[in-house]
């Protein structure tokens, strides 16, 4: 796994957020509980706290996107306004530089403690790197279908 294929994923996802429109940033189909936008801010949240096991690498989401993005989060409990496309974008890039950053250096790649997921042991940095790229790529293919199912028909 690398960066690049990382790139590719975030690319992908910040292509369907900015190619929605104000309606289809926030449906949420029946039987579903996010949205697009929900969806893209998701997978930066997790994303940083998953990076965040490695001892290098510094958060750079505001505490507030865990209020809008988490596991267990969705929009129909939103009582403020959700972060602007603008903003969402703004962060990914950040996010996406600061991931960079530590990948240039393999010295740095040491975590802090493994993290654990549904009672896998992800142990190295490249494994951290695997499984968000993995679970971006399960976010696209949502943000996509949501997309598509909402796409005017000439």
């Amino acid at each position: 796994m690398s960066m690049y294929t990382l790139k590719y994923a975030r690319n992908r996802l910040m292509k369907v957020l900015t190619a929605a429109t104000d309606e289809q940033l926030d449906f949420v189909p029946d039987g579903f509980n996010n949205s697009i936008r929900w969806n893209a801010g998701h997978v930066m949240v997790i994303a940083d706290r998953i990076f965040s096991h490695i001892k290098q690498y510094t958060p750079v989401l505001p505490a507030h996107y865990i209020s809008f993005f988490d596991m267990g989060t969705k929009p129909a409990d939103w009582s403020e306004p959700p972060p602007s496309v603008e903003e969402i974008i703004a962060y990914s890039s950040k996010q996406m530089t600061a991931i960079e950053k530590i990948y240039q250096h393999p010295e740095q790649w040491q975590l802090k403690k493994p993290f654990e997921n549904r009672g896998t042991v992800f142990q190295t940095y490249q494994d951290i790197l695997s499984f968000v790229i993995f679970h971006e790529g399960m976010h696209f293919q949502t943000m996509k279908l949501y997309y598509d199912r909402t796409k005017k028909k000439d």
